[in-house]
């Protein structure tokens, strides 16, 4: 019957019988950053004593002062904590340690001494408890360790790619990122955001791969909070006191239109010949039934790239230095409603040169836009 928040000076209980919202009176001196609650007990932490506090049983506004534990495995500072499978998992900057109910009589709860990960986390907004998964930015001393994840009560998995960490250890400010985490259709989605670096990317748990998240100003995602509330989606974006439904439904952010962007992997010859791409054919889902081209809109910012008309077009573009830098796009027709049979082809795209070719695809219409593949037909020419 009681929620309680903490906001790093004082604690607050709401009371959802009597509907009172009410500031704890600890009766000691504590400024908790963080609070979590397992077996009937809230558990803050003060970090500027390494220590963590439970309440009573069942009863966020009452506090004992001996009801204390130290986090001290190593020399390291308290910066979060959260729960899953009935652990206590508590962050250090550089130490991670996990308590156990063991319903003793002085202090139910004690550490684990068989586990003890040697990393922290490195920003407390981006620990995300869900879906039996833990998820965390951590670091140690080092620096930024990767970004984490707890499947059950197994040990931590690293879940960054080698350039999530190049991208992590050239950050301006590591310690602002902030995160949500959301299923939708049965998948996992674990969103991490650089406030400093405007930048966000998104780890999607059933396939086992990341994708960035942007405007088209090229920063980062505006979501900031998320909850799941009567089956829907609703999330706080950081830039507006709005409160927004989120679902895969929309293909605006908040009425500005999304960019969706795919690039392909290098793609070359295995002794690095001369191509020459007769034929580039996008397999899409065309003539969907709820596209609606009234009105149709596109993104301004391709200028002369795409035509506003009953038509819409994905573009195609070509880079021959390995993705640094992409050439003129070519526009195809997608279909139109109800075309299920149509196909979208670039042919005689010429002779291409660079040994590391990439394939680049952009579609900026209001219309749902499903990728399922490529293909591509070329002939290797002599050296």
């Amino acid at each position: 019957t009681q929620v309680m928040f903490v906001d790093g000076v004082n604690g607050f209980i709401w009371d959802t019988v009597s509907s009172v919202f009410s500031t704890v009176v600890f009766g000691f001196p504590v400024l908790p950053p963080d609070v979590t609650a397992m077996d009937g007990y809230f558990v803050i932490i003060d970090n500027n004593k390494n220590d963590f506090y439970i309440s009573a049983l069942g009863d966020g506004t009452t506090w004992n002062v001996l009801d204390i534990a130290k986090f001290l495995s190593k020399p390291d500072q308290l910066v979060a904590l959260t729960n899953l499978k009935r652990r206590i998992y508590l962050f250090g900057k550089i130490s991670t340690e996990i308590w156990l109910d063991v319903g003793a009589s002085d202090f139910p709860f004690r550490r684990d001494n068989n586990v003890l990960f040697e990393h922290g986390c490195a920003a407390p907004k981006t620990v995300q408890e869900g879906f039996e998964k833990l998820f965390y930015l951590a670091t140690n001393r080092d620096g930024a360790a990767g970004i984490m994840m707890v499947n059950g009560i197994s040990n931590p998995q690293k879940i960054s790619t080698p350039a999530i960490d190049l991208f992590l250890q050239n950050l301006t400010l590591i310690s602002d990122a902030e995160a949500i985490l959301y299923r939708e259709n049965g998948i996992i989605f674990y969103q991490i955001s650089f406030t400093k670096d405007d930048k966000t990317f998104v780890y999607v748990v059933n396939t086992n791969s990341w994708h960035e998240l942007m405007t088209h100003d090229e920063k980062r995602h505006p979501a900031t909070a998320h909850v799941y509330f009567a089956n829907k989606h609703f999330i706080g974006m950081y830039n507006t006191n709005q409160v927004y439904e989120m679902s895969y439904k929309f293909i605006t952010y908040a009425t500005e239109l999304i960019r969706c962007i795919r690039i392909g992997s290098p793609f070359f010859t295995q002794t690095h010949q001369r191509i020459r791409v007769d034929r580039f054919e996008l397999e899409t889902i065309p003539g969907i039934p709820d596209c609606t081209f009234d009105n149709q809109s596109t993104y301004t910012g391709l200028n002369d790239l795409v035509i506003t008309n009953t038509s819409p077009k994905v573009i195609l573009f070509i880079s021959r230095d390995g993705g640094r830098t992409f050439g003129n796009g070519r526009r195809a027709i997608t279909g139109r409603l109800g075309q299920y049979m149509a196909r979208t082809i670039w042919r005689r795209l010429g002779t291409l040169k660079g040994r590391r070719i990439v394939f680049k695809i952009e579609y900026a219409y209001k219309t749902r836009f499903y990728i399922i593949g490529a293909d591509i037909v070329y002939e290797a020419l002599p050296q």
